[in-house]
């Protein structure tokens, strides 16, 4: 690996890396949806089984025009105990509504009458939030980083003692501060106890997206620099400049 080739151009490897956070968020948000559609369903279940059925009768109905045809949609009454309560149905017939029909209603609270077409709704937003999940965790594997190679050399230039090992402060050494990328890729932070392969000195070489690495806000020799989180040891090879070292992917 000469010095022409230490690192592996990828200029569509910072607007994957935005498409992938952009997708993580989504499948977040998507996975709140469903895990809400779920509940629901499960709480009107409840409903359906513990509300009491009793008939309504029709007082009039209403004329709807939608789309150039006429429906029919009925208000009821019905009684519970002594008292009547209104119920406006909303569906829709191409007929006159049955004169007698049957609701559901809440025993607490009377005039709270399960409407059927709440549980087609919730299972429709259910089915289409699976469906979009499935679709974005493809997508989110389709341009993961993870899957794109960039090999760096750097090398180790400080080292700063830390709870449970080092901080190691690595310098790209093919950035020249005349790069317009030199603030963003010039170093990076990774801890480690290992002092034998992070001596100072070393020279090293990784994929810098192995694992999808961001940019974070520590500040170093008046630029920022990339903290490795997610980084192992084994992850980092010792560079020989007078072999031609691979990473694989």
């Amino acid at each position: 690996m000469d010095n022409n080739s230490t690192i592996l151009e990828n200029k569509e490897e910072p607007a994957k890396s935005k498409l992938h956070s952009f997708l993580t968020l989504l499948i977040v948000i998507t996975l709140l949806v469903i895990i809400t559609f779920i509940a629901l369903l499960i709480y009107d279940n409840k409903k359906y089984n513990t509300y009491k059925v009793t008939a309504a009768d029709m007082v009039d109905f209403e004329k709807v025009y939608k789309n150039g045809v006429t429906y029919y949609k009925g208000n009821y009454k019905y009684k519970v105990g002594k008292k009547e309560y209104i119920y406006k149905s909303d569906e829709l017939y191409t007929y006159t509504p049955d004169n007698i029909i049957q609701v559901k209603y809440n025993v607490s609270n009377p005039n709270d009458v399960y409407n059927e077409n709440d549980s087609k709704m919730f299972f429709i937003i259910l089915i289409s939030s699976i469906g979009v999940f499935i679709l974005l965790v493809i997508l989110k594997i389709a341009v993961s980083p993870s899957k794109v190679q960039e090999i760096v050399v750097v090398q180790v230039i400080e080292k700063v003692n830390c709870v449970g090992g080092q901080r190691i402060y690595l310098s790209n050494i093919n950035i020249p501060k005349t790069d317009p990328n030199y603030s963003t890729l010039k170093y990076f932070v990774y801890f480690s106890s290992n002092k034998e392969k992070f001596k100072v000195g070393n020279l090293l070489q990784f994929n810098i997206y192995k694992y999808g690495e961001g940019l974070t806000s520590e500040k170093y020799r008046s630029v920022y620099a990339r903290t490795i989180y997610n980084f192992k040891d084994d992850d980092f090879i010792i560079y020989n400049p007078n072999k031609n070292n691979e990473l694989q992917k």
